[in-house]
């Protein structure tokens, strides 16, 4: 999960306690997450969502490009099911 994605969730859930979780990243990484936070937390509800599912869309767009790459456009005629784990196989065997 990008550090993006961790924020936007992580708000959207848990705005009141996300601080909390976020002591449990390490320092750096925490830190990180802490001012992507902050420049995000004036953002309503529907925004933060919003950019979310864009990311979303965005991770989903490149899973199946890589797939075809590496498969062709066969893996399309898959059920839904075995296309998402073709594709997280995919990317634990050959990275993102």
């Amino acid at each position: 999960m990008t550090d993006e994605a961790f924020c936007l969730a992580g708000l959207l859930k848990g705005r009141e306690c996300f601080n909390r979780v976020a002591c449990l990243l390490p320092p750096g990484r925490r830190e990180t997450i802490l001012r992507l936070a902050g420049d995000l937390e004036a953002l309503p509800a529907q925004e933060l969502q919003n950019r979310l599912c864009a990311l979303r869309d965005a991770a989903a767009l490149q899973v199946k490009e890589h797939l075809t790459r590496k498969l062709g456009a066969g893996w399309n005629e898959l059920s839904p099911l075995l296309q998402c784990w073709l594709g997280e196989v995919v990317l634990r065997s050959y990275g993102s």
